[in-house]
């Protein structure tokens, strides 16, 4: 989410020929309040620091998600957070809006009677507070969003620093705090539309965190509901298929992971939805053969040269589940001949190849196999 904006206001001609007639006298006090001084401190804190501080943390930002390499063995995390490792990589941005931020709260600051005048210091507070989560000073963030919601409680604001305050409770392993921020926003009917989805979402982050996969499920089939971008629905889907297979529900998962497909998502979710709905279809409710042929059709594609070890493996898989055994060592066996550049893939094909044969009393085969996959 980019820090929050705001409709500009529009300046006449005489009101900035006012405002430059006040910068030549000395520029505008911020112990008056008055319209003139209030529209200079508004205006500069807009049009120069915290502009280039929003520019700063969505350069950062973008680093990030441009620099991702997403871990298909594992259930993905619904967000692109960086890790202590990528934050280094994005401090320089981090620091220059943190930097901005603080330049508008402590320059053009304007409180009279314990209100403030200046309606851009809780828009910086707010990158402030975005920036230094990013930068993983998630106890900083913390209370920066903390103040937020001490200082503008009724303003709209204070429903986005609740959610960040849930990010940084989830991010130091504090689910019960990130929970009850999560519940208050959920239930509460004054909540932004704009704002559903990613409560959703991040309540799935905060259940992912917390393995309760049945939740994850839930929180982001209505996340999809919500979402607006094709990029994120499916995300939420794959996701939602990863966490019903965790919870022991392959017919469902298979089901979403179709949907996924049907969605035409890039090609890696693509490639890997395709290989999760065959390895969670129901051989006994359906005809294999389909899967199978899809599978095939997977193989041909020049495309998937270097992927071909993982869809024997997930062919093998599937002829297991029917107790096609001579059938599945033949599939792990393409596998391992087809496993180019993953000897991950290829150890885990010779590791089901030993499991085989030691269920089948082949010690002297499955001693052989063991060994390869070690």
């Amino acid at each position: 989410m980019s820090v929050r904006t705001r409709k500009i206001r529009l300046f006449g001609f005489w009101t900035v020929i006012s405002l430059f007639g006040l910068l030549l006298l000395g520029g505008c006090k911020r112990t008056k309040d008055s319209f003139t001084n209030r529209t200079y401190h508004e205006m500069t804190s807009r049009f120069n620091p915290l502009f280039n501080g929003v520019e700063a943390y969505n350069a950062g930002k973008l680093k990030v998600e441009q620099g991702w390499k997403e871990d298909f063995a594992n259930i993905l995390p619904v967000y692109k957070w960086p890790d202590e490792e990528t934050s280094k990589n994005i401090t320089p941005d981090m620091d220059r809006a943190m930097e901005k931020a603080v330049k508008v709260i402590t320059k053009h600051s304007m409180q009279f009677n314990n209100e403030e005048k200046n309606d851009y210091i809780d828009d910086s507070y707010f990158l402030l507070g975005q920036a230094r989560f990013y930068k993983r000073e998630t106890f900083s963030a913390l209370e920066t969003f903390n103040y937020i919601l001490q200082e503008y409680d009724k303003d709209e604001i204070a429903y986005e620093a609740r959610l960040w305050s849930a990010r940084c409770r989830i991010q130091i392993g504090n689910p019960a705090g990130a929970k009850a921020d999560l519940e208050l926003l959920y239930n509460d009917q004054e909540l932004p539309e704009s704002l559903k989805e990613e409560v959703l979402a991040t309540m799935a982050q905060m259940n992912i965190d917390m393995k309760k996969w049945d939740d994850v499920a839930v929180n982001l089939g209505e996340a999809r509901e919500e979402a607006r971008k094709k990029e994120m629905r499916v995300r939420y889907a794959f996701i939602q298929g990863q966490a019903l297979e965790l919870a022991g529900k392959p017919y469902e998962a298979s089901e979403v992971f179709r949907q996924v497909v049907k969605m035409r998502p890039s090609y890696d979710f693509y490639f890997h939805s395709q290989l999760n709905r065959a390895r969670n279809f129901d051989v006994y409710a359906e005809d294999p053969q389909v899967v199978y042929n899809g599978l095939e059709k997977m193989v041909k594609d020049e495309k998937n040269i270097e992927n071909r070890d993982q869809i024997y493996y997930v062919m093998a898989e599937v002829a297991l589940k029917e107790e096609e055994y001579p059938k599945a060592e033949e599939y792990l066996q393409l596998s391992i001949r087809n496993s180019t550049v993953n000897p991950t893939q290829k150890g885990l094909s010779y590791l089901k190849l030993g499991e085989i044969n030691f269920s089948f009393q082949s010690y002297e085969m499955a001693q052989a196999y063991y060994d390869s996959a070690s």
